[in-house]
């Protein structure tokens, strides 16, 4: 089973404190460590992504007066998650986490990878070539945050703010790619590369220059580079048909095993807060 162990490091936690996320300690646990997330009157609830410990995370719910603690295991046909439901633990209405996504294989060489893309994403990566779209890393925090504003606005959705992005860039192993047409910026991603493994963590691009298809190059040039690294996967971290159906459209064209995770869960600590919470994400 596929592992985004990159979440339950001491290098993602120093990120998270960075970014002023306050985190609580986990005795015995797959993920050492949770975050806490608020909510609005001053309420607060404890997270802890991709794991099936979850008794420490209990504790740390209670010391602090959460409203609930939520967890999402790894799969759902393992003694942990049925300990879960046992526990008392319900379905959420919603995930912080991607609940499924696609990992590139970057065993193999360069042209064996580009077969395993849809025809239609190998037409684009040409094209981009042939209309002489570049990609480096010497991108910076203003050119990211001005495409991210961008596509933002455009497609309706929040980004975080942009002193997060500013020291997620600053956490070792992450880089900024940016794909430019006669040196402007079309289109960025942000990737960690963590153990062996690199993720596409976030990404933007420019309406205006989409026939030049920027974001075909992008991916591709990060897929070469990080296997020249001796990354061995690529986990285009997150696809959704409902929520996500062009992005899901356009990562399912660069190939990839697809992987799903176990879900998310609740254990609610204050029933009638954790009631009145839940009906609100129903109506969201």
């Amino acid at each position: 089973m596929y592992d985004p162990m990159f979440l339950h490091s001491d290098l993602w936690r120093d990120f998270q404190e960075r970014a002023g996320v306050t985190v609580c300690s986990l005795e015995g646990a797959d993920n050492p460590w949770a975050m806490r997330v608020t909510l609005p009157l001053g309420l607060h609830y404890w997270y802890s992504p991709y794991a099936s410990s979850y008794e420490s995370l209990i504790t740390c719910g209670k010391s602090s007066g959460a409203v609930f603690v939520k967890c999402e295991p790894m799969q759902e046909d393992t003694a942990a998650y049925v300990g879960l439901k046992d526990r008392g633990f319900v379905r959420s209405i919603r995930s912080l986490q991607p609940q499924k996504t696609s990992v590139v294989s970057l065993s193999a060489d360069q042209e064996t990878m580009l077969s395993g893309m849809n025809k239609k994403a190998r037409y684009n990566i040409r094209l981009a070539m042939r209309k002489g779209v570049v990609v480096d890393t010497n991108g910076t925090v203003d050119e990211f945050w001005a495409l991210m504003q961008e596509t933002t606005e455009r497609d309706g959705f929040h980004s975080h703010t942009r002193s997060y992005y500013e020291e997620l860039l600053k956490t070792q192993g992450v880089s900024l790619y940016m794909a430019r047409i006669q040196q402007t910026p079309a289109a960025c991603a942000i990737v960690l590369t963590y153990k062996g493994r690199g993720v596409y963590l976030h990404g933007a691009s420019s309406y205006q220059y989409r026939s030049y298809m920027p974001s075909s190059i992008l991916q591709w040039h990060i897929m070469v580079s990080l296997a020249d690294k001796g990354v061995k996967e690529y986990d285009l971290w997150g696809i959704d048909d409902k929520k996500w159906a062009g992005v899901t459209r356009f990562k399912r064209r660069l190939g990839g095993t697809e992987i799903e995770y176990g879900g998310s869960y609740d254990f609610a600590l204050r029933p009638i807060l954790y009631g009145l919470y839940a009906i609100k994400q129903k109506m969201l």
